[in-house]
């Protein structure tokens, strides 16, 4: 049988503020929580989940008991907009994205059973991310405030299981001077980074039949970069973030004790694949460099220091692997091989 549905509720939120934001709000969670609203809309949803954990079935995020929740929810806090005032913008930013942080949790977490640690370990790692003085810098350069705007939007859309370029949308129409492919390439790179992150915690707290190392898979296609198909098939320690760049789609798959996987190197797959995806991945240059054994894919392997996301991968360019004199060769007004 489960819980009250509005003692749940306030479980949940005790969870998701920590503990001096509880302090600080405690009239504001008080009123949300015997809110009439909220109480009729959680009850039905625990109507709704009883019923479906009866039938055997699965409760979605689509379901629309949940989105009324949500809307319960974030009508109480528009009721109770001058107490949240009084408490200060860090009250008001979190109180918000915490109707859409509920909803979410209570599907992926089927029902009302508490937060799933996965999904808390992405909020935090998002939140890691967009509390950094290099974040607030950074984005407060477009628009005053554009980081505490931009922070707030991209805990609110990621919790909300919403895309990159949906959230992008959404920052690039609240900061007009953040150009949309700058928003998408930023959003992109936190979310992906964050869910990398909340991987290997994960990996971390299943290390008992795991084995410590996994292999780093990467996206392998026509936007690849030279980079990320080298390190495909290299092995990394499970509980680290694995080294990336903006917009980079590599992941870890681990091992399990007992069943080894065997990986294709990056570097097979590329000496497998025509001269025609070769040169869109390296360039024309480069291609040709690489054709004719002046350089290997791991000469192209570079590093760069992100403010926000510290040490980054970089690709190397052939200027800088060969030098400008050696270079010129392989430019096609210089080359003359086939």
């Amino acid at each position: 049988m489960l819980n009250s549905p509005v003692a749940t509720l306030a479980d949940m939120l005790s969870h998701l503020l920590d503990r001096d934001f509880v302090k600080q709000a405690g009239p504001v969670l008080a009123a949300i929580v015997s809110d009439p609203r909220v109480r009729s809309a959680v009850a039905a949803l625990n109507r709704e989940a009883e019923r479906l954990q009866a039938a055997n079935e699965p409760l979605t995020r689509n379901n629309p008991a949940i989105g009324n929740v949500r809307g319960a929810v974030e009508a109480s806090i528009n009721g109770v907009k001058p107490q949240l005032a009084t408490a200060g913008t860090a009250l008001e930013t979190g109180a918000i994205a915490t109707g859409a942080q509920i909803a979410h949790q209570m599907a992926v977490s089927g029902g009302l059973q508490g937060i799933p640690g996965y999904a808390w370990n992405v909020v935090r790692e998002v939140k890691r991310y967009t509390s950094s003085r290099a974040w607030s810098a950074q984005l407060n350069a477009f628009a005053p405030d554009a980081g505490r705007r931009v922070a707030q939007i991209a805990v609110a859309g990621i919790v909300d299981g919403q895309n990159p370029v949906d959230i992008a949308r959404s920052v690039s129409d609240a900061v007009t001077s953040l150009l949309r492919a700058q928003a998408e390439a930023l959003l992109r790179t936190l979310q992906l980074n964050s869910y990398r992150r909340a991987n290997a915690a994960n990996y971390a707290a299943n290390s008992d039949v795991l084995e410590p190392m996994g292999i780093r898979i990467a996206a392998l296609d026509d936007r690849t970069c030279p980079v990320c198909v080298d390190l495909h098939g290299t092995l990394v320690p499970i509980d680290e973030d694995i080294e990336s760049h903006y917009n980079c789609r590599c992941t870890v798959v681990p091992i399990v004790k007992g069943f080894p996987r065997d990986i294709e190197s990056g570097e097979d797959w590329f000496n497998a694949q025509d001269a025609a995806r070769q040169q869109r991945i390296l360039g024309k240059a480069a291609y040709n460099a690489w054709n004719d054994g002046a350089v290997t894919l791991s000469d192209f392997v570079g590093h760069t220091d992100d403010p926000i996301f510290g040490r980054q991968l970089a690709t190397n360019s052939l200027k800088g692997i060969l030098g400008s004199k050696d270079a010129k060769q392989f430019y096609s007004f210089n080359y003359n091989k086939n």
